[in-house]
């Protein structure tokens, strides 16, 4: 097994929360004309699935940017908790789902960890040039985005910040249809001991499942995705469990997000900001940041 480094970098600083009315006030005014074009978007989706909610406005818009060119977690006041709030009205995704990356070492029994948000398309017959390896995932927390946005080049799942993952077997594909290797992983639950009897237990459930998914996708014709955003977000990686204590490494990995939100090394959180890497720190300590916990503190006394 392979364990987390003892200094990992700190997952993003969430709460799992509806969004407060002042921090939707707060994101559309800051906002502004970019909260415009997904508004409409909102507004089609809640016209077909009212069970989304019409009071939720501002955090679908939230979600509808993560899934478009992103942004970064300092560029909106309130866009942060508006995202959290508005994946939390998403529907929960229950079936196995693909992430790719260029290439990775990890063996079974393996904890990976993400300490931001995760997307992974809910197609198996997806794949992007640049990859080597698939990572098909059994997931637990995974929210379904189709509700909100139908009719894109990929179907996305998105994983609230945070999630664990554990490697429960490495396939190897025979043929050149696609990426030579595949991790076959499971979602663990929040505070999960992954070596539990119950935890062993869901790993063999998981696993049947995932090996089902792995014989659909070698049989699959694979269509190749080229949309730049998409891509970005389906095999870009961040942060991976296996890593040399002080490496400084924000390229290679298992697990990961676009780099507009957010990018990990071993000892500090970065944000993607002004075409650079940020620590999160300064991002936690940002004027906009400061100006935004104030109203927040305000509204809730």
């Amino acid at each position: 097994m392979v364990d987390l480094p003892a200094t990992r970098p700190q997952p993003l600083d969430v709460v799992d929360r509806p969004s407060t009315p002042a921090e939707q006030t707060l994101f559309g005014q800051s906002a502004g004309s970019a909260y415009t074009e997904p508004l409409a978007s909102v507004n089609v989706a809640l016209s077909a699935r009212p069970m989304l909610r019409t009071d939720a406005k501002a955090d679908l818009v939230a979600v509808c940017l993560y899934l478009g060119r992103g942004a970064c977690l300092d560029q909106f006041d309130g866009y942060l908790p508006c995202l959290v709030s508005g994946l939390r009205r998403l529907p929960t995704h229950r079936k196995v789902v693909l992430r790719q990356m260029n290439q990775h070492d990890a063996d079974k029994g393996a904890i990976l960890w993400e300490p931001g948000f995760l997307d992974a398309s809910t197609q198996l017959d997806i794949t992007t040039a640049a990859a080597g390896l698939d990572l098909l995932i059994w997931p637990v927390s995974a929210r379904r985005t189709t509700e909100l946005l139908a009719g894109r080049v990929v179907e996305e799942a998105v994983f609230p910040a945070g999630p664990r993952f554990k490697v429960l077997a490495v396939r190897t594909r025979e043929d050149e249809g696609g990426p030579q290797r595949a991790f076959l992983v499971r979602e663990l639950a929040k505070d999960e001991d992954p070596e539990s009897v119950e935890a062993l237990a869901r790993d063999a459930a998981a696993l049947s499942r995932l090996e089902r998914a792995w014989e659909q996708r070698q049989r699959a014709e694979l269509r190749l995705v080229e949309d730049e955003d998409v891509v970005a977000r389906l095999d870009r990686a961040a942060v991976r469990g296996r890593a040399r204590a002080g490496a400084r490494d924000v390229r290679s990995g298992v697990l990961g997000v676009p780099r507009r939100n957010s990018v990990a090394e071993v000892q500090s959180c970065f944000f993607w900001h002004a075409g650079a890497f940020r620590p999160l720190r300064e991002y936690e300590s940002s004027p906009r940041t400061v100006q935004h916990r104030r109203v927040v503190a305000g509204h809730a006394g």
